[in-house]
């Protein structure tokens, strides 16, 4: 038998190792297209209310929509529990914004290792300082 056959049959017994749960899968299949329209339709909201229910900009929704741009993996996955599981996704983000309103916090300053690093007090990119030799 070929290098080729011994592969393909190798192929399907992963394949069905993995169908009857006996071994997971090496890599998880990451849909390559997500219908944002589809799912923002579903919920039966606009653009903006949208983007304003799950944090996201309303331009992004909109780029995502007429294909101006794609969402990055971590921004798929955050769709598709949306489409799966709104309701855990508004609890959780309402959840994050109520722990941070409600904890008085004052603005640290930047250290030195920050300012090194490009961070400002305000999260502006600060230019590197160079050492005078």
């Amino acid at each position: 038998m070929s290098k080729f056959g011994k592969e393909l049959i190798e192929s399907a017994k992963e394949a069905l190792a993995i169908a009857e749960g006996k071994m997971k899968p090496t890599r998880v299949f990451m849909p390559t297209e997500i219908d944002v329209a589809a799912i923002r339709n579903r919920m039966k909201l606009s653009q903006d209310k949208f983007a304003k229910r799950f944090g996201l900009s309303a331009a992004t929704v909109r780029d995502w929509e007429q294909k101006r741009r794609r969402p990055d993996r971590i921004a798929t996955y955050l769709l598709l529990t949306i489409d799966h599981a709104p309701e855990t996704v508004e609890r959780a983000i309402a959840k994050v914004m109520t722990d941070t309103h409600s904890t008085k916090r004052t603005p640290a300053r930047a250290s030195r290792s920050d300012s090194r690093l490009g961070f400002s007090r305000d999260a502006r990119p600060v230019k590197p300082q160079t050492r005078a030799g």
